[in-house]
């Protein structure tokens, strides 16, 4: 069965009770629509994050720590965005430099439940905003919902997206939600599977250039890509890959 993916917008009108008929149940989500859902992107300053989320690493003494002492958790500020993966990437001034940190581990504090691990990440914030995310929070592992972090094939693939999506569309005011709605997207088109959301413009461009299959439902759209549709694409743009060569360029880092 193809894997089914869920977007931010659809997360936030579920936990708000407005789509009562949708299941949950047996769906992904991609790291990207965690962060976003999770309100961990900046969206004035691309290169950091609201909060790091550390990686599950032994070599990290005071992180071990942490996992077992609860006086740690009294915290006044965030972790070192040190501890945690990071992807940057760099589109020599054609578009914004961007970063995205926790890829990888927000999808293990998801996957693996590591609740103490994202409270301390967060414990830093004013009351208010803390019970806000840890609700969000519990309300991902309280649908089991499968988070998938962004791998090198879906940056390569988001980059062929972009170069599509800028021959015919507008990027938003904020590059980072288009780029997102990309990675989201690629991420998607790699696995051949499904996507439900409520975004209207990547709506248009899914059905439009890339062929997908829309379904309408109640209040969101369910679009179906056929892969080799895709991978038609890209060969007829001269793109094996999907990697498009203008200098464009991505790191990929590791936590300490």
């Amino acid at each position: 069965m193809d894997k089914k993916f869920v977007d931010t917008n659809i997360l936030i009108e579920k936990i708000e009770n407005r789509l009562p008929d949708l299941s949950l149940t047996g769906c992904y989500i991609s790291s990207i629509t965690a962060l976003e859902f999770l309100n961990n992107f900046e969206q004035d300053r691309h290169y950091c994050a609201k909060y790091y989320v550390p990686g599950n690493n032994s070599k990290i003494p005071h992180f071990l720590k942490a996992r077992t002492e609860n006086t740690f958790l009294r915290r006044d500020h965030p972790f070192s965005k040190r501890l945690t993966d990071s992807i940057i990437f760099d589109f020599k001034g054609q578009f914004p430099y961007y970063s995205i940190f926790n890829n990888e581990s927000i999808s293990a504090a998801i996957n693996d439940k590591l609740i103490d691990v994202f409270r301390m990440s967060i414990k830093f914030t004013p009351k208010k905003e803390y019970k806000a995310l840890d609700r969000k929070y519990n309300f991902l592992l309280a649908h089991n919902l499968s988070c998938q972090s962004i791998q090198t094939p879906d940056i390569e693939m988001a980059y062929f997206l972009l170069k599509s999506f800028t021959e015919k569309y507008s990027i938003k005011n904020n590059f980072g939600n288009s780029w997102n709605d990309l990675l989201i997207l690629s991420q998607c088109l790699n696995e051949k599977s499904t996507l439900f959301t409520e975004d209207s413009l990547l709506i248009r461009f899914s059905t439009d250039l890339l062929l997908g299959t829309m379904s309408p439902q109640a209040n969101y759209m369910q679009i179906e890509f056929k892969h080799e549709d895709i991978e038609s694409k890209k060969s007829n743009s001269g793109e094996s890959k999907g990697y498009i060569n203008r200098g464009w360029d991505y790191k990929i880092r590791k936590g300490l």
